[in-house]
């Protein structure tokens, strides 16, 4: 049978998280959805256990005793799924009521990839490294649903040296058909050609699709835990030497692109993962226009034990390019806090959930909100008038 939606949840070594995640997705039924967890623990005993427990016949659950990369696992979870629709969701994220509804959407007006705004989640376990923050928190502005020229939107990241992710077509906290896993799968025999799965396969998918959305509604949760890569980086944990990262290949610092510095950052693996998912689809004249001062910026500005690393590699006229991108972000970064300043006072964003949270009662939350304030029928008529 085939499902209009594919719940994809690679995970490892994280069950506690992953029980929590299963618990909010099985709220949603089984009519029109399918969960497919592709599990890479080293112990699978008690997810198995826990299963074993639910009544969710479209609950499918599979297990590689092999030490697999993020990337190879990932390939699995997709190969697994049978949905028109695919989206890859973390072990501590979840998705709203709302986001199947759109999906429907999609299938009407033959859309091929959506983007959305995200509820963001703090489990319990998060340790916040500065000001601490809402364990719950949407925007929750006029809904607004935008087409997307994803060619012009890939341009657009690189000239920001792939520093975001935000509004390029994917699987991974999006939407995407099936139909366009399988291009990219053809085109460049995988569909994450990177070591980092959600920027490799979203910058492939940006060369294949045409009919893209965007909805600035919380269609998807979002998770922060202890462990993940956000939980990580908020205490500062997320970086490093590319030697011993279990989640990436061992080949990985061989094949690095000689532009970026050889660390394992957030800042660092989206670039290469650009780089290496352009070159395996063909298009490796998109590279030439890739700024990578933009990435030297990020680092300079964001981990100064790596300053004078990041400086060799840095030259001439570089060093003002480097200055002018500094002063962008900085610029960018007080313009945002502002924008967020004004719209907290007004009333702009939820910032009322500063208690902890179940992953459950933070979808609970997110799709009683969705609910009150109308969204699906204001995303039918929207859809009917703009998108058709």
């Amino acid at each position: 049978m085939e499902y209009l939606l594919s719940i994809i949840i690679p995970t490892k070594n994280r069950s506690n998280y992953l029980k929590g995640c299963l618990d909010s997705l099985i709220k949603l039924g089984d009519k029109d959805i399918e969960i497919v967890v592709q599990d890479n623990s080293d112990d699978n005993s008690q997810i198995v256990d826990y299963i074993k427990n639910i009544d969710h016949k479209n609950l499918k659950y599979y297990h590689c005793k092999d030490q697999l990369t993020q990337t190879e696992n990932s390939e699995l979870a997709v190969s697994n799924a049978t949905g028109k629709y695919i989206c890859y969701i973390g072990d501590d994220d979840s998705i709203s009521n709302m986001l199947i509804e759109a999906v429907k959407l999609m299938n009407r007006y033959e859309i091929e990839a959506l983007n959305c705004n995200m509820a963001t989640f703090y489990w319990p376990d998060i340790v916040f490294n500065g000001t601490k923050l809402p364990f719950l928190s949407f925007d929750k502005t006029k809904l607004k649903i935008e087409k997307i020229n994803s060619k012009e939107i890939l341009y657009r990241y690189l000239r920001n040296g792939f520093q975001s992710i935000r509004f390029l077509p994917r699987t991974y906290h999006a939407v995407i058909a099936r139909s366009i896993l399988d291009k990219v799968k053809l085109k460049s025999g995988k569909i994450f050609p990177g070591p980092s799965p959600d920027m490799a396969n979203a910058v492939a998918c940006s060369l294949v699709v045409h009919n893209h959305i965007y909805i600035n509604a919380p269609l998807i949760i979002s998770g922060a835990s202890y462990s993940s890569a956000c939980g990580m980086g908020m205490r500062g944990a997320h970086k490093g030497s590319l030697k011993g990262v279990a989640q990436i290949a061992n080949d990985v610092e061989e094949k690095w692109n000689k532009n970026i510095p050889k660390l394992w950052l957030g800042n660092t693996i989206w670039p290469e993962s650009a780089v290496k998912a352009l070159e395996a689809m063909g298009a490796g004249d998109f590279i030439e226009k890739m700024n990578w001062y933009a990435v030297y910026a990020r680092m300079l500005l964001k981990y100064g034990e790596y300053r004078s690393y990041t400086m060799q590699f840095i030259h001439g006229i570089g060093y003002l390019r480097v200055f002018f991108d500094i002063i962008s972000d900085v610029s960018n970064w007080l313009i945002d806090r502002v924008i967020y300043k004004i719209r907290f006072l007004r009333g702009s964003w939820y910032v009322n959930y500063q208690e902890n949270l179940s992953l459950q009662e933070a979808c609970e939350i997110t799709n009683k909100y969705l609910e009150e304030t109308g969204f699906y029928a204001e995303i039918m008529e929207i859809m009917a008038r703009k998108v058709r």
